[in-house]
């Protein structure tokens, strides 16, 4: 094997174009991994999620884990942006059900409970 075919083979344009050929993938492996970083970050706290505790919990190698999120960082802030996106989600479903301004009000503040 030359050094340039493993270049070739191992950059991030090359990971990313793989990743890319297989969107299905990409979001299961995604959706898996924070599904993952939430069971732990309730079990062990905010602070103490490792990515090796993550790749295990996904059931995948630490090396897929990085073509997915570059640090423990990354996966937090797209866990958390996530779970603001549901939430919002089901406050504008709630809003959205009501008919008067007054029942969207308390059907908003009903679901945030």
């Amino acid at each position: 094997m030359s050094r340039s075919w493993i270049r070739r083979r191992f950059s991030s344009s090359a990971a990313s174009a793989r990743t890319a050929s297989r969107p299905g993938r990409a979001r299961t492996v995604h959706g898996a991994t924070l599904d993952a970083t939430a069971a732990l970050v309730r079990e062990h706290g905010l602070t103490s999620v490792t990515m090796s505790q993550i790749a295990v919990a996904a059931g995948i190698g630490r090396a897929t884990l990085y073509k997915y999120f570059p640090d423990v960082e990354a996966f937090l802030v797209a866990w958390q942006d996530r779970h603001i996106t549901r939430h919002l989600r089901q406050l504008a479903e709630a809003r959205d059900s009501a008919a008067t301004p007054a029942a969207r009000l308390e059907a908003v503040l009903s679901a945030g409970r």
